[in-house]
C-alpha cells in the first residue's frame, strides 16, 4: 500500500508540474526558483523535525503558526 502512495503522489506531482510548465511556459519558471529551492531544503529538514518531536507540541506549534499567520492577514 505505502507503494502505491507514493507512486500515485509523484504522478500527481509530475501531471501538475507538466500543467504548470506548458500552461507558463520556462521563461516564467524564473519566478518560482525560490521556491523550488525553499522546498528542496525544507523538505529533509521538516523530515527530521518530525521525527524527532513528539506529536501533542508539534500540533500546537503549528496550529499557532496558522492562527497567528491567520490573524495578521485578517487585520
Amino acid at each position: 500500500m505505502i507503494g502505491s502512495t507514493s507512486v500515485t503522489e509523484f504522478l500527481v506531482t509530475l501531471t501538475i508540474s507538466a500543467t504548470f510548465v506548458l500552461t507558463l511556459g520556462w521563461t516564467d519558471l524564473s519566478n518560482a526558483v525560490g521556491l523550488i529551492i525553499g522546498g528542496v531544503v525544507a523538505a529533509p529538514l521538516g523530515a527530521f523535525v518530525v521525527k524527532k518531536l513528539p506529536t501533542r507540541p508539534l500540533m500546537i506549534g503549528v496550529a499557532v503558526i496558522i492562527i497567528a499567520t491567520s490573524i495578521y492577514r485578517f487585520f
